[in-house]
C-alpha cells in the first residue's frame, strides 16, 4: 500500500505526538515522587537530629520514642515512594518496548516500500527511459501530466530515505531510554531495600526504647494526665469563643441560622472558600519540623491500655523557632495558660487555626495576619530538651486534622 506523501507526514507527526504525550506524564509522576521524597528525607534528617541530641542523655525517655516513630513514619513513606518510583519505572520499559516495537514494524514498512521503489526505479532503465516515457505521450498536456508523475514519484522516493532516517534516529533514542530506565530500576531497587533494613533497625531500637521506659510508668501516667487537662482547657476557651464570633455574627447579621455554624459576610466567604480551597496546600507553621503527635485517639507509646487523644498535632521544632500563620487572617485571641503558655487563635472566615504552646506572642487580638507571618516564639522544655508546637484547625466548632491540610502530608 503506497501512502501520500501527505498521509505519511501525519502519521510520523502523530506517531511522535503519542510518544511526547506519554513521556510529559511520566516525567510529571516522576518529579512529583522525587518532590515527595526530598520533603520525606528532610523529615528523616530532623527527626535524626533530635534523636542524637536525646542520645546524648544516656537515659531512655519519651522523646527518643517520639523521634524515632518520626523517622519510622517517614520511612515507611519513603520506601512506598520508591514503590510508586518503581511501578512508574515498569510501566514506562513497557511502555518503551511497546514503542520500539511499533518503531521497527514502521522500519520495516519504510524498508520494504523503499526497496520496492528501487526495483521499479531500476526497472525503467534510468533517463533514457524517462525521457522515452515523456516524448510517447500523445500530446502536451499528457507529456505535462507524465513530467508531473516522475517529479512526485522522484520527490516520494527521496521522502521515504529521510523517513527510513527518522525513525532509525527515534528508534535508537529509544533503546538509550530503555538502557536508563533498567538501569534506574536497578538503583531504586537497591534504595528500596537499604531503606527496609534501616527500617528494621529503628524499630528495633524503639522497641528498647519502650522497654526502658516500663519503669516510669507512673511518671507517664502523670505527664498523660497533665497534658489531658491542658487540651481540654485549651478546648474549652476556643470553643467559647467561637461561639461568641457565632453569636455575635448572627446578632450583626440578624440571621437564624445553625447555633454551630458562623454566619459570614462575603469578604469573609471568600476567605473561608480560600482557605478550603489550599487544603493539602498549606505551609508548615515552623520552617524546619516533623510530626510527634498525630490527630485523634491513638495508644500510648509505652502505657499498656491507655489511649490518648490529639485534637490537632505535635511538631517538634529546633530552639528559638518561630509559629507562623498557615494562611492569612484576624488574629481572634491571645490565650494564656500555664499548661499550654500561649496560644494564638487566627480566623479564616469560618475556619480557625491555634498555634498553642508559645513562649512568647507577636500578635494581638484583632491584628491581621498575612501568609507564614510570625506569630509567636515555641516554648522550648530545656528539662526535656523539647521545642514543640501543638497546631489545630478548626470549622466552626468541629475540629479537623492538621496533617490533611498541611503541605506533603
Amino acid at each position: 500500500m503506497i501512502f501520500s506523501k501527505k498521509n505519511i507526514a501525519v502519521l510520523f507527526v502523530l506517531l511522535m505526538l503519542v510518544v511526547g504525550s506519554m513521556q510529559a506524564f511520566a516525567q510529571n509522576s516522576k518529579d512529583d515522587l522525587e518532590r515527595k521524597k526530598k520533603k520525606l528525607l528532610e523529615e528523616i534528617e530532623q527527626a535524626q537530629e533530635q534523636l542524637s541530641k536525646t542520645r546524648a542523655n544516656k537515659n531512655a525517655n519519651l522523646n527518643q520514642v517520639y523521634a524515632l516513630k518520626s523517622k519510622i513514619a517517614a520511612r515507611q513513606k519513603l520506601i512506598a515512594n520508591y514503590n510508586s518510583q518503581l511501578h512508574n519505572i515498569e510501566t514506562n520499559i513497557g511502555s518503551t518496548q511497546r514503542q520500539i516495537r511499533t518503531l521497527d514494524v514502521r522500519l520495516d514498512s519504510l524498508k520494504a516500500e523503499y526497496a520496492r521503489l528501487i526495483v521499479k526505479a531500476y526497472r525503467t532503465n534510468g533517463e533514457l527511459d524517462k525521457v522515452l516515457f515523456i516524448f510517447s505521450a500523445k500530446d502536451f498536456n499528457d507529456a505535462y501530466q507524465r513530467m508531473l508523475y516522475l517529479q512526485q514519484y522522484s520527490d516520494y522516493r527521496k521522502q521515504q530515505a529521510e523517513l527510513i532516517k527518522q525513525t532509525k534516529v527515534a528508534r535508537v533514542g529509544k533503546l538509550k531510554d530503555l538502557k536508563n530506565q533498567k538501569e534506574e530500576k536497578v538503583d531504586l531497587l537497591n534504595g528500596e531495600q537499604t531503606q527496609k533494613q534501616t527500617l528494621e533497625k529503628e524499630k528495633n531500637e524503639k522497641d528498647r526504647v519502650v522497654q526502658q521506659l516500663k519503669g516510669q510508668e507512673a511518671q507517664l501516667m502523670n505527664e498523660v494526665k497533665e497534658k489531658k487537662k491542658a487540651a481540654a482547657k485549651l478546648n474549652k476557651l476556643i470553643e467559647d469563643i467561637i461561639r461568641k464570633e457565632i453569636e455575635a455574627a448572627k446578632k450583626k447579621n440578624e440571621t437564624t441560622s445553625s447555633s454551630h455554624v458562623l454566619a459570614l459576610t462575603p469578604e469573609a466567604k471568600a476567605l473561608s472558600d480560600n482557605f478550603a480551597a489550599n487544603q493539602g496546600k498549606l505551609p508548615w507553621p515552623v520552617e524546619r519540623g516533623f510530626i510527634t503527635g498525630h490527630f485523634g485517639i491513638s495508644e500510648h507509646d509505652v502505657l499498656a491500655n491507655v489511649k490518648v487523644n490529639n485534637n490537632g498535632v505535635d511538631i517538634k521544632t529546633q530552639p528559638g523557632a518561630h509559629a507562623r500563620a498557615i494562611f492569612e487572617g484576624e488574629v481572634r485571641a491571645v490565650l494564656t495558660n500555664p499548661s499550654f503558655h500561649i496560644a494564638v487563635l487566627v480566623q479564616h472566615g469560618e475556619y480557625f487555626t491555634v498555634y498553642s504552646n508559645l513562649e512568647e506572642a507577636y500578635v494581638k487580638q484583632g491584628d491581621k495576619v498575612k501568609l507564614k507571618q510570625q506569630v509567636g516564639k515555641v516554648y522550648t522544655n530545656t528539662d526535656e530538651d523539647k521545642t514543640e508546637l501543638h497546631l489545630e484547625i478548626w470549622k466552626n466548632t468541629n475540629k479537623l486534622n492538621p496533617e490533611s491540610w498541611l503541605y506533603g502530608q
